[in-house]
């Protein structure tokens, strides 16, 4: 569907991209890209690079040659970006051949620091686990040096650099959205490509950005970034609310927060760096739907919300939040993590229209008539999000149907179709264990299974040799 309806060749055969559906031509009166007609975006929230990982994953996998060749497309436009000392421009503006700075949460004036840390943390899980990608390497240390040469005095790392002069811009200069560049930065650590003359000097940056957060947001779950100021719900900078005496807080912040400090953990061995993770985890797990409420006319179990301050439900986020606690589960085997990222990557299906979601989510599984939500594989970002029980719209493929199967691809590759350890089995693509049985070296399971033919097990070192019979059949 996304390639048929939003794909955008640009002048160039070897470069393109997956456009938005937002912004209506008044010339062909269809709705194609976002402030742009056919606009390309590297964002937090719409980003090229993040699909291209899935759509690659999945034309490899179901033997779609063109489907891989336009996610090395999609990585190639923004590699080949000007690049401005080690910082890029995040959004294509096809019609025009140009590069602006960034969207929402910048402007043309600023590049956002957490769109370019998104952009790169997905170039970079490309390049190592999937394909290796010309000009990756190098890209990746430039703005790894940029990101260094940006650290504020308190440890925390800036939101927005101004274009022209590279000084730090004031608004959320210190926040927690610094811990997207410290998830960045540790990220280079864990992969081995920071060069030994310069790992001390990385340490020592990481390090100062968690003692900033541990200090400064922590304390106070003052989980602030863009997403809280410059969307659907403005409010003045810095907001607090004395009723629940809370700071507004985002939920992708806190992920952020949660991944830096479980990579801290894997870099430093420090229990104390884990145990501030899992607080941050448990403080976002408040925000998943772990129930099925009868008020909204949708199955939201798994979901998760946007912010205390907005009326989102199942929000297109849960996908990259899934893969979190996926994280935190090879790491702690704590079940609950594991079920909790299971059924987040599931929900992250529940609002695309096609006939399958009819009784998942019978308000909106046909779509709508505007800018092509009919479109079988379109998918609202959330439901509810006036505060009615009611569809809300599609802000484009990457938030939603892109990033569901993005994460969908990741899950399927390190879980399979069933996760079997020595304390759980869990189903995670199309099955439902409903029974198991252990034996001293055997274990029977049985499932509501939705696929046919044999699944994809994966098991846990700890039981691989045991024998396993899954509705019968031998694995």
């Amino acid at each position: 569907m996304a390639l048929s309806h939003y794909w955008v060749q640009t002048d160039d055969p070897q470069k393109g991209g997956i456009t938005l559906s937002n912004y209506f031509d008044e010339a062909t009166k269809k709705y194609a890209g976002r402030d742009f007609k056919n606009d390309l975006w590297y964002h937090s929230w719409f980003n090229n690079a993040r699909t291209a990982y899935g759509l690659y994953y999945w034309g490899k996998t179901l033997n779609h040659d063109d489907w891989k060749d336009k996610a090395i497309q999609s990585l190639k436009l923004v590699l080949e970006a000007p690049n401005d000392e080690g910082w890029f421009p995040t959004i294509y503006v096809t019609e025009e051949n140009r590069w602006i700075s960034s969207g929402q949460g910048g402007d043309k004036d600023l590049y956002h620091m957490p769109d370019n840390a998104w952009t790169a943390y997905w170039i970079m899980r490309f390049n190592d686990e999937l394909k290796k990608i010309d000009g990756a390497d190098q890209f990746l240390q430039n703005f790894s040096s940029a990101l260094l040469q940006s650290q504020n005095a308190d440890g925390s790392f800036p939101a927005r650099i101004n274009v022209v002069t590279h000084k730090i811009d004031t608004i959320l200069q210190s926040s927690a959205t610094s811990a997207m560049a410290t998830w960045f930065l540790e990220e280079m650590m864990v992969r081995y490509k920071i060069q030994k003359p310069f790992l001390e000097k990385y340490k020592k940056s990481i390090q100062r950005s968690l003692d900033f957060i541990s200090k400064n947001v922590l304390p106070f779950q003052r989980f602030e970034d863009f997403e809280l100021y410059f969307s659907c719900s403005p409010k003045p900078m810095h907001y607090f609310d004395s009723s629940t005496f809370l700071y507004a807080q985002n939920t992708m912040s806190i992920q952020w927060c949660a991944e830096a400090y479980l990579n801290a953990y894997r870099l430093f061995k420090d229990k104390r760096y884990l145990q501030q993770g899992e607080y941050c985890l448990n403080i976002l797990s408040l925000y998943q739907q772990v129930w099925n409420p009868p008020f909204i006319n949708m199955y939201a179990f798994g979901g998760f919300g946007v912010q205390n301050t907005d009326a989102e439900w199942s929000d297109a986020r849960q996908a990259q939040f899934a893969e979190t606690y996926l994280h935190y589960f090879l790491v702690t085997h704590s079940k609950e993590y594991l079920e909790r990222g299971v059924y987040a990557c599931r929900a992250s299906f529940a609002l695309m229209v096609l006939p399958e979601n009819k009784d998942v989510s019978p308000a909106n599984y046909q779509g709508t008539e505007m800018n092509g939500e009919t479109w079988s594989g379109n998918m609202a970002e959330n439901y509810g999000h006036g505060g009615f029980n009611e569809r809300s719209n599609q802000s484009g493929f990457h938030w939603g149907t892109g990033s569901a199967l993005t994460t969908a691809a990741i899950f399927q590759d390190r879980m399979g179709d069933i996760y079997i350890d020595n304390t759980l089995a869990i189903g995670v693509n199309g099955n439902v264990v409903k029974k198991i049985n252990r034996n001293a070296n055997s274990i029977d399971i049985a499932t509501e299974n939705l696929k046919k033919g044999k699944m994809k097990v994966v098991k846990d070192r700890v039981i691989e040799k045991s024998r396993i019979t899954i509705d019968g059949i031998k694995y």
